[in-house]
């Protein structure tokens, strides 16, 4: 609070009561009023104060830290106005979160963070280069640079969309994980090994065809019956090229077969089969139609094969 000095009363105060209060005022000056001069080094005042209005100056020189709050409680600070960095260095060691529509940054940012979060959309114009240990992008992101890189050691993108129109995109990150909706519209280079652990779909949800694979480790003991290895709903995808291989013991069978359905019957044609070694025969393939799949079936003579397929489906 103030420093509450009472005033002097003419008609009843002494003249002792005059100087107490004068130097009450002058000790308030020196210890506790804020004051100001010329000097290089400014005027210095000792002690804590909380000013309850507003506080103007050209340049404020801080020298430990600004916070929020109150004098005796740390609180978010908040900036409710248009901020402008433009020193050589802007760090933030904790912390930060931005909430307005729009946040510029026109000089280089290095965000050295363990964890760098993204919740509201956000553009970049320019190069970007990303080493910290964890980006996260919950929203719209928008990367239209020359050049934007990705070296974290994981890359998380969720967002409902992730828009990317750069000229170069570097992905270095040890790992990159896509959860949400990949729209490529441009050409796409890889140097490296690329991983599927899904389907590969043509057209929206796979509408004019879609990659897949198949896999039975063992067909069982059942010999000379048909056992189904693969099926899929005939109003979906009316042809299919199927890669096969079988396996029992060292004894291999790789073929590649058609697979084409009306949407009431269903036909095969086996057109390339290879044994190893050359005099073995692991089995044949059939193909049914149920009301509304079509049925792959594989024949075994010999018992525990097993069988492999990558099944090209089209529409």
């Amino acid at each position: 609070m103030a420093k509450s000095i009472n005033s002097v009363v003419v008609a009843t105060d002494t003249f002792s009561s005059l100087i107490t209060k004068t130097n009450q005022v002058i000790t308030a000056i020196g210890t506790e009023v804020i004051t100001a001069n010329n000097s290089n080094d400014g005027a210095n005042t000792t002690g804590n104060t909380n000013l309850i209005g507003i506080f103007g100056a050209n340049s404020i020189a801080v020298g430990t830290g600004i916070r929020g709050g109150t004098v005796n409680a740390a609180a978010n600070l908040t900036i409710s106005s248009n901020a402008i960095f433009v020193g050589t260095n802007t760090s933030f060691s904790s912390n930060l979160i931005i909430t307005n529509s729009t946040t510029t940054v026109n000089a280089v940012m290095t965000i050295s963070g363990p964890t760098l979060s993204v919740s509201s959309n956000a553009t970049f114009n320019a190069n970007v280069t990303m080493a910290g240990n964890r980006l996260v992008i919950g929203s719209n992101a928008s990367f239209t640079g020359a050049n934007t890189t990705l070296g974290s050691a994981n890359t998380n993108i969720s967002g409902n969309n992730f828009t990317i129109t750069s000229n170069t995109v570097n992905i270095t990150s040890n790992a990159v994980n896509i959860t949400s909706n990949t729209l490529f519209t441009g050409s796409i280079e890889v140097s490296n090994t690329i991983t599927l652990l899904g389907d590969i779909k043509y057209g929206p949800a796979g509408v004019y065809g879609v990659q897949t694979s198949a896999a039975n480790t063992s067909l069982g003991v059942t010999l000379g019956s048909p056992l189904p290895v693969y099926s899929w709903a005939m109003a979906d995808y009316k042809g299919a090229d199927i890669t096969s291989v079988v396996k029992n013991g060292v004894t291999v069978r790789v073929s590649r077969f058609l697979v084409v359905t009306d949407g009431t019957n269903a036909f095969i044609t086996e057109y390339a089969t290879l044994h190893s070694p050359a005099v073995a025969n692991l089995g044949v393939y059939t193909v049914t139609a149920s009301p509304t799949h079509v049925i792959i079936n594989f024949t075994q003579t010999a018992i525990n094969s097993s069988v492999t397929l990558n099944i090209s489906l089209t529409a």
